[in-house]
């Protein structure tokens, strides 16, 4: 395989719904790390545990932390680290208290994507003109889902579909699911918080991609853009990663 060079860009809005965004994206070209993360919780609290999230990620690679790790060992262990500041937060400044956040992150080490995941913000790959969900959500619906007592579509518009059964800041014993993917030429990553998910379907995704020229820039904005034509009822955050000859 010829070398590849990344090109990545992201963006977030509050949406249509809320005043406030409580969602925060990180990207650290330098480290190869992308992450968005979406915060829950009263009084800003969400977005309090989404910005230390995102930092405290980028502080564990780009202090050189866990180099006798494998990088899916080290993505592991960098959210956890996250977890462990966002519930000592919320245990040292009680308007903090219960608060939480999803994250999705990338890390790119050589030829591997790194993807790792807690809550219900999503990872997609586009390649070759189709779109691959590389992640599920840790909700309740999800499960139920999974266990074959509801379809995909009922989870859509279930009124419990928000309730979440893993998110940073719940507990010490956090579990992350982290897995690796052998990148191509012309590989797309998508990294978002569900504010774009609930408005856009999997094919909508695909077709602004399409019709974006393969410009990062152009299709974070289009998908916010169209997620907000949708009713933007939450915060839309987005990343796009793309893998490209050098």
């Amino acid at each position: 395989m010829k070398s590849l060079k990344i090109i990545a860009n992201g963006a977030s809005d509050a949406g249509r719904e809320r005043t406030t965004n409580e969602d925060k994206i990180g990207l650290f070209p330098e480290m190869n790390l992308f992450v968005v993360a979406d915060g829950m919780g009263g009084h800003a609290a969400g977005g309090v545990a989404s910005r230390i999230s995102v930092n405290v990620l980028s502080e564990y690679f780009s202090s050189g932390k866990g180099l006798d790790l494998t990088s899916i060992e080290r993505l592991s262990s960098a959210i956890k680290d996250a977890n462990l500041e966002v519930i000592r937060k919320g245990e040292t400044e009680k308007r903090y208290l219960g608060m939480g956040t999803t994250i999705v992150a990338l890390l790119i080490d050589g030829k591997m994507a790194i993807i790792g995941h807690v809550g219900d913000s999503r990872g997609y790959l586009i390649r070759d003109g189709n779109i691959k969900q590389l992640t599920y959500a840790h909700s309740l619906v999800n499960q139920y889902v999974r266990d074959g007592l509801i379809t995909q579509e009922e989870a859509r518009g279930h009124p419990l579909k928000h309730i979440l059964t893993n998110a940073l800041g719940i507990s010490g014993d956090l579990a992350v699911d982290v897995q690796e993917i052998r990148f191509e030429h012309g590989d797309i990553f998508l990294l978002c918080s569900d504010g774009l998910t609930n408005m856009l379907e999997d094919g909508d995704i695909l077709s602004t991609v399409a019709a974006s020229g393969g410009d990062p820039s152009i299709i974070c904005n289009r998908l916010i853009d169209l997620a907000n034509q949708r009713g933007g009822e939450d915060n839309i955050s987005v990343i796009i990663v793309k893998c490209t000859k050098a």
